[in-house]
Formats: C-alpha cells, structure tokens, sequence
C-alpha cells in the first residue's frame, strides 16, 4: 500500500515538472556594465556620466541608461552599446571623448561589459584674437569626431579655454552682428599652450554671377568656400541668388561650389558657368547558391564632390576636405577615410538588406577595405561576407528582397547610389520591384530620388522581352535613338526618312531574364522579321536589318528567341517623311535679364559687348499625327558664331569685338529632325561697346610732381589725367572720388579750408563738385592709413580704382605716456599731476607745453620755454589742474610743441579716469542741515512725551532707551587711474 502511494506521488511531481519545463520564458542575463576613461595607454578612472544608448541588433530591446556604472536586464544576442561624447575631469586632469560604438553578445546569465574610451586630454590654453574690429565674434571648437567640447562669445583680444594638448581640433568662428559667414579651420596648439585666431577678411575682393553651363539659366544658391592653404581654414559662404560678392586676405583661394556640379576656381570678377558633377556610389550583393552568405561590396566612385557622410561634408567639394584632413591625400586623408569606412561596416544587414525578413551577420575578418585618392577624386571599396546559416537553396523559391536604397536628393553634391544584385540560382527570376529594375542576372536597381526600401520578389522564369527604347537607328552615318517616338515591349513608332537608306539594330534591345544578359549573337539566338504581313529575307546579321521605304506608313513584326528557348514578339511601325517635312523655327535671345522674341521679319539684333547673350531655339518644332495620336520628332542643333561653334537648343555666347570697329556680326543655326530634313536661318547682330574706362590715380605734390607717398598735413594733387578709355576721349569720360578709413568707414572730407582728417583745398572748377573733378588738391590730417576710390564712367561702362595710403609724417610727435598724482581730487581744490612724455620723432622738440583737460574744458596748462625733448626721450613734466564738478570725470592730457599739428598732439594724449570728491564747504552745510533735522525731530519727540500737545495726556512716560553710540572713521582710498589711451 505505501508502495503505490509513493508511486503515485513520483508520477504527479514528474507531470508537475513537465508542464513548468515547457512554459521556459526567454532566457535574459544580468550585465554589469562599466565604461572607463582610456588615454595615454593607461585606463585613468571611470567616464563621467556618459549616455549610453542599447540597441538590440534585431530592432527591440532599445535601452538608455546614463552614468559610467550600470546593471541592465538584457535577453540574450547581439546589442550595440553607443557612449555618447563627453567631458571628463580626473585627478585635476580634463579629457574629452567622441562618440564610440561597439557590440556586445549576450549569452550568459550574468555577463560583466568592461569598456575603454580613448579620451583626448586638454590643457589650460590662451586663445589670442585678431581681426575683431570691435566686434563681438562666437568661437566653437569640436573634436575631429564633431563634438563641440566649448563655446565663446567674446569681443576681447584673449580669453583661456580648455583645448586638446596634442592633435588636430576644429575651430568654427563667426562674427555675431554681421553676415560674415562661417571661418573654420584645423587648429593646433603652439608652444606653451597658445592658439592664435585672425578672423579678418580683407585684401582680395571678387564679385561675379553663376549660371548653368548645360541650359544657361542663372545658378541660384550656392556657396563660396575661401580656403587659405597656410593656416589650413576655409570660410564657407552662403549666397542665395545667382550673384556673389567675397573678400579675404591674400593667399586665399575661392571655389564655387553648388550642390550636383562640379566647383570652380573663381579667379577674378566674372560670370561663371558651372557643370554638372558624377559621383555615384555602387553596391553590389552577391548572394551564395544556398542563400548563406551573402558578400555586400560598395564602391565609392567621388569625382569632385564632398565624400558622403565624411567630416567636413559641409564643406561641399572634396579637395578642401582632403586640406582639412591636413593637406596630405597619402596619408592623413587616406588614413583617416579609411578608419570611417571600417567603422561604417555594421555587424549585421538589418534594416539594409533582408532576404525573406531575416538578416545576415558579419564575421571581422571578412572585411576588406581599399582606396585611391588624387587631389580631386576618390576611388574606395568596402567588401564584407555576412553569414546566416539557417538558409537554404529551398528559400530561392518564392523569395523576397528588401534592400534600402539612399536618396541623391538628401546627399551631398547630389552623390547618385545604385545597386546590383546577382544570385546564383538558374531556376528563379525576378518578376516584380516596388521601383525601377533592370531584371537581370545581375539586375540593376537604379537611383532614387529619396530614401526608400526598394521590395523585389522571385519566381518562375520569365519570357525573354523587348526593350523597345534600346532601338538603334542609322542612317547617313547617323546612330540615334531619338527616331523612336513611343515605345513599350510590344509596339514601337519610329520615324525615318522617305526613300533613304537606313537601318534597325536590335542588338541592345532583346533582354533574357534567365542569365540577365541583352542577347543578339548567343547560341540559340535568333531573329524572324515580316514586313507589311510579309516575310522578310534577311541577308548577314539577322539583329541589324536594312530598309529603304517608299510609303509613309510600314508595319514590321520582329519574333525573338533567346538562348533558353523561350519567344516573344514585337510589333514595329515605321513613320516615313521626306525633306519637304522640315522644322519651324521659334528663336529668341536673353541678355541682362530681358528675353526677345525673333519673329519671321527679324534681320538683326543689338546685343551688348562682353555680356552673355543666351540664344534659345528649344520651342522649335516638327509634329505628326498617327492614329489620332500626335508625335513631337526630335530636332539637332547646330550653331556658328564669330569664331564659335555649338549644338544644343540653347546656348550662350560673348560679343568680344563691338561693331563701331569690327562692323556687323553674324549668327548661324542649322535644325535638323529625326527624318534628316533640315532648316538653315540666320541672323545680323550689332555689337553695343561696354569696354570700361582704365581709371588710374596718381599722387603729385603741391608743384605737380609724382610722388609715392603722402606727406601728413601738407597739400596733395589726387589726379585722374592718367585713365584711359580705349573707344572714348578723355573729355568723355566722367569721374566720382571717394574716401574710406582702413575699417571701410566713408569719410566725409571739409570744404573750405575747415580742419577734419581729409579737407579739400581745391579742385576744377569746371566740375559741378569736388568729388566729380578730374584733379582734387586735398590734405590728409591723420596718420591712419586711407583708402582712395576713384569711379571712371564712360557713356556705356564704368570701372573702380581702390590705392590704399599710409600717410608720413616727418615732424615732432609727442606722446603721453603716464599719469601720476598723490591723494584724492577734491571739487575745487588745485592738484599736481605728474605727466610722462615720449618724443617718437626722430626730431627735437622745444618749448613744450602740457594741456589737461577735464572732459572738454581745460582745467590746467604748463609751458616749459627753452626745454628740449630728444627723440626717443621720455621725461615727466608737472602741470596743475583745478575739477570744478564732483564725481567720476576723464582727464586727457596732451602734450605740445611748435611744429607739431594739432591732430598729432591729439592723437599722443593720455586719458585717466578720476573720482572728484565734494568740497569741504558742501560738507558743512550738509552736516548743519543733518543736525537742525535731529533737533527739530528730538523736540516733538519731547513735546508728545511731555503731553505738551491737545491730543496728549499728562501721563509719566518712561524714557526710551538709546543706542550706544559708536565712533567711525570714513577714510577713502587714493583711486589709480585707468589707462584710456586711444
């Protein structure tokens, strides 16, 4: 009896045990994560509290954690752990690390994750400032990963920041009131610790407009990339129009560049005709006979274009790319192109290619990168072989593709990506795709416009087709396909000429689906060809037929066979018109903006002389009717100009030589259909003169000679006798003067004999004003450099002539160099003041007089007859100065001498800020006022406590008890003054 209790209970604990062993939940592991900071070939401590981003390789499971140590719940397979950038101080140490990934396989209950980042270190840096002009200017430095560790708004001449100690960084820089556009450039720190920044732009100046070299049309939005090849910086400039207008220092090199064309060196001011650019990036899938392996190789082919996905993409146009990655395309390029490629390799398709909704994984070793780089291409592939071993041959049946495809609308410079794919299975084909597809052994997945899953399915072999667009026509030496009017796999209209031998090739048009191949002359390979119900005998190549029609209208039917022994058929009819059928003319030209239309009775235009002149046939036409379907022919076009030739609808041209000397020029088109017929027109033009004056400066004394330099406070001749103008007279020509400080400011310069830096002393009387005269006598009082623009017009052009100057000056120059004084100022009180004074002439001064002024009021002067500075010599003089007013007031103190003009006495001052106490009179009278108020209010206080008042009673009230009073000294602090020198 117990026994077969015992039994019994064996048998249920054993169906207990079964029914918990087949409800197994997923098995999941406990991962203690930890991330360190790794540099100088040492692990330093932990990262300080990065983001890290979990990502399951099979699309779920996604996790953000944030801090260096952490413990997440994962189940088992492959994550990416992404460790965002960060900024890490350790053992008073800053280091700054770039975004990492890197993959970890779960696949056991408890899993410890201990990872490296490689930090950079960062050391305590002055950064100097140039070129600011009182601006203030943003400064922002990344990483070569593209992470921006700090950012300074400043308009100071220096600041310190944090900056990697050894290695390239980036610096970005941008004015923030003005529209400068972007200044970056790789940096690196000098010795002891410095980084040196000039952001000014001057020197070079270009304007010009851009235009489309294939249709002519105006270029709007692009940008102007300056890059200055000694610093290693480039400034990208944004124009949204089709005009420019750029300046920067000498030394620098300006590109257009355009997203889709190829750039342009911009050497001077023009018109410039930009191309369209090829890069395409090519993958090619291979997949293995039984679907486990599948070997992805991308090919990047970049001709000119920014290298997708690379840094400094932005920069639109590869060989500067190549300069910031330091200028060596051996090496640092190379180098650093060939790391991102390795790191763009994922570990597994998902989500880029997928056969029948499952995905492949990479194996390390399996991967292969190569690449050749010249100074304006790039030529780079990447193999990797991906594993799945759970496919068979069996899922060739019925299979599915999904291959994601990347957009050339949102790529830079329009980089075009295509795809192939070949399969090693003779028993399927393609039968449908969810975008355009070639269909073959490989087939060919052409580019989208946006990014986009691209669906294919398999299935049982397909007939062989006709691709009825691939038809060949030739005739009289000509080879189009533009005599094919409409075309599909089964019907085809073509036009040929009347009476005129021609013939069809087919041989690029009969695609077999089976080996993927367009077949004409494989085994087995065969053609069969009726004409008007009619068998034709074809003598040679049965792919290349020969014809000569004498009737309008003939229907041909083509029967193929492929080389796998399938049929299909297609039917062909030909359009046949003689040379009366000829093209209407519909001709009209553009120039500055303004279209013209050439009518039947035009026999000549005016154009103007080195202007583009757009001439644009492209609305002529020549139509037929077949089948109550009507057909537009295609048309070629033939140009002859003055020492010029072209073809295309439209084109542009230059009238070099005007016709008030070189006479009439004259136009030439020739148009000719898909049917050889042909039309001839041509057209007289008259060439407008817009050749511009020469303008030329030149500097003369006051006695007419030429000199080179100008002499600060005398009186100089600016003549404009010199220009020239090559089909005007000089008496022809009209003038406009203008000057500007070296910070581009105008000066407006004072008129009869009235002091200012720029006073004009005379000029021709003829002119209606000074600024329109052919000669101005001017006398420059600053010793700042100017800048003198002279506009020269004659009756059809103008030109611009910029000279900078750096005025002289020869006499005493006085400088105030230093401010003492003892104490404090008081309102009304005299004071000495300690003065120091450079002579920085190479003459001696003599009888110097020192001037203080308090604002604009002089408080105090000091002349010392019969004593002589030396040049280069500083000695203190003392001068006595009264301040009427109290408070913060400026003291300018300047130092004079015969000789010397007053806006170089000026120019030597020294400014102090000074505090200016109140007078001792003032004080009594405010202590008086303080008392008289004490007692009035003590005497109420008394009379209220007294009961003196009405509302008051005669009770005794208790004195209040007073505050202790406690003595204190007021003592103020002889102020410094602050050195305001200008």
């Amino acid at each position: 009896m117990l026994s077969a209790v015992l039994i019994a209970l064996f048998l249920v604990g054993m169906m207990n045990l079964a029914s918990v062993s087949s409800a197994t939940a997923p098995q999941s592991s406990h991962v203690n994560m930890g991330i360190y900071l790794y540099s100088g070939g040492s692990q330093i401590g932990f990262l300080n509290n990065p983001t890290v981003y979990i990502n399951s390789t099979a699309g779920s499971n996604s996790q953000t954690v944030v801090g260096s140590t952490q413990n997440v719940t994962l189940n088992y397979g492959t994550y990416f752990f992404t460790v965002m950038p960060t900024t890490t101080t350790l053992h008073g140490q800053v280091y700054y690390t770039d975004k990492q990934t890197f993959t970890v396989t779960v696949g056991s209950p408890l899993l410890d994750v201990s990872k490296n980042i490689s930090g950079i270190s960062a050391s305590y840096s002055t950064v100097n400032l140039s070129g600011l002009n009182g601006q203030a200017a943003t400064i922002q430095f990344s990483t070569l990963g593209g992470y921006m560790f700090d950012q300074k708004t400043t308009n100071a001449s220096s600041f310190k920041a944090y900056l990697p100690s050894t290695g390239d960084f980036y610096v970005n820089s941008y004015f923030s009131s003005t529209s400068n556009g972007l200044l970056s450039q790789v940096a690196v720190l000098a010795s002891g610790n410095l980084l040196s920044l000039d952001l000014s732009t001057k020197a070079l100046n270009y304007f010009g407009s851009v235009y489309d070299v294939k249709t002519g049309q105006s270029l709007n939005g692009f940008n102007v990339i300056a890059y200055n090849s000694s610093t290693t910086s480039y400034t990208t400039l944004g124009f949204s129009g089709n005009t420019f207008s750029v300046s920067a220092p000498t030394g620098t090199s300006f590109v257009l560049a355009a997203k889709g064309y190829s750039p342009m060196l911009v050497s001077s001011a023009n018109s410039y005709g930009l191309t369209q650019s090829s890069s395409y990036v090519y993958t090619n899938y291979s997949l293995g006979k039984n679907l486990q392996n599948v070997t992805i190789t991308t090919h990047y082919a970049i001709q000119g274009t920014a290298f997708p996905g690379f840094s400094d993409a932005g920069v639109s146009y590869l060989p500067y790319q190549e300069a910031i990655a330091n200028a060596n395309v051996s090496t640092n390029f190379t180098t650093a192109l060939k790391n991102f490629l390795v790191q763009s390799i994922s570990s597994n398709t998902y989500g880029t290619f997928m056969v029948n909704g499952t995905y492949y994984n990479v194996n390390n070793s399996d991967n292969i990168v190569s690449l050749s780089a010249t100074s304006n291409s790039v030529n780079a592939y990447v193999t990797s072989v991906y594993h799945n071993s759970s496919m068979t041959s069996k899922n060739y049946t019925g299979m599915s593709l999904s291959i994601f495809m990347k957009g050339y609308s949102n790529t830079p410079s329009a980089v075009k990506y295509l795809s192939y794919v070949k399969y090693n299975n003779s028993n399927v084909s393609v039968t449908s795709g969810s975008t355009q597809i070639t269909y073959g052994n490989p087939f060919e997945i052409y580019p989208v416009v946006s990014s986009s899953t691209v669906l294919i399915k398999f299935g049982h072999i397909q007939k062989p087709t006709f691709v009825n667009a691939n038809l060949v026509v030739y005739y009289q030496g000509i080879k189009t396909t533009d005599s094919i009017l409409n075309s599909s796999s089964k019907n085809a209209v073509i036009a040929v000429p009347l009476n005129q031998n021609f013939s069809l090739n087919i041989s690029n048009a009969f695609y077999n689906p089976v080996n993927g191949k367009y077949e004409y002359n494989n085994p087995g390979v065969s053609f069969s060809w009726n004409v008007s119900g009619k068998a034709y005998n074809v003598t040679g190549k049965d792919y290349n037929v020969s014809f000569k029609l004498s009737q309008q209208i003939t229907n041909v039917v083509i029967t193929g066979t492929s080389s796998s022994g399938f049929t299909n058929v297609t039917n062909i009819t030909f359009i046949a018109e003689g040379s009366t059928f000829t093209p209407f003319l519909n001709l009209s030209y553009t120039q500055n903006g303004q279209s013209h239309t050439i009518n039947a009775t035009t026999t000549s235009i005016k154009v103007n002389q080195d202007q583009t002149v757009t001439f644009d046939a492209s609305k002529s036409s020549l139509n037929l009717s077949y089948l109550k379907s009507k057909y537009s022919l295609s048309l070629f076009y033939n140009w002859s100009l003055p020492n010029y030739t072209a073809s295309g609808s439209v084109i542009n041209y230059k009238f070099v030589n005007p016709s008030i000397t070189a006479g009439m020029e004259f136009v030439y088109v020739n148009i000719t259909s898909s049917v050889n017929s042909t039309l001839h027109s041509s057209l007289m033009v008259y060439v407008n003169d817009t050749t511009p004056p020469t303008p030329t400066v030149t500097l003369q004394n006051s006695t007419h000679s030429n000199v080179s330099s100008i002499l600060a406070g005398s009186s100089m001749i600016l003549t404009a006798n010199y220009t020239t103008s090559k089909y005007y007279s000089f008496s022809q020509i009209t003038f406009n003067w203008t000057f500007r400080y070296a910070n581009g400011t105008i000066v407006t310069p004072s008129l009869n004999g009235a002091s200012g830096n720029v006073t004009i002393l005379g000029y021709n009387s003829s002119a209606k004003d000074w600024n329109s005269s052919n000669w101005i006598m001017v006398e420059f009082n600053t010793l700042g450099n100017m800048h003198v623009g002279l506009k020269a017009s004659n009756p059809n052009a103008t030109a611009y002539s910029n000279q900078s100057y750096s005025p002289s000056y020869t006499g005493p120059e006085l400088l105030v160099s230093g401010l003492v004084y003892s104490g404090s100022f008081t309102q009304g009180t005299s004071k000495e003041l300690s003065v120091n004074v450079t002579n920085n002439a190479k003459v001696v001064a003599k009888n110097i007089t020192i001037y203080a002024y308090g604002g604009t009021s002089l408080i105090g002067s000091q002349t010392y007859v019969g004593v002589n500075l030396g040049k280069n010599v500083t000695r203190t003089f003392t001068v006595n100065v009264t301040i009427g007013n109290s408070g913060s007031t400026n003291i300018s103190v300047q130092a004079g001498t015969s000789g010397q003009p007053s806006f170089v006495q000026v120019g030597g001052q020294y400014t102090a800020t000074v505090s200016v106490g109140a007078s001792s009179y003032k004080l009594v009278y405010v202590v008086a006022a303080i008392i008289l108020i004490l007692l009035i209010f003590g005497l109420i206080y008394y009379r209220i406590t007294q009961g003196r008042f009405p509302f008051t009673g005669n009770t005794k009230k208790t004195p209040p008890t007073m505050p202790k009073t406690v003595k204190q000294t007021d003592q103020k602090p002889t102020e410094q003054p602050k050195n305001n020198k200008k």
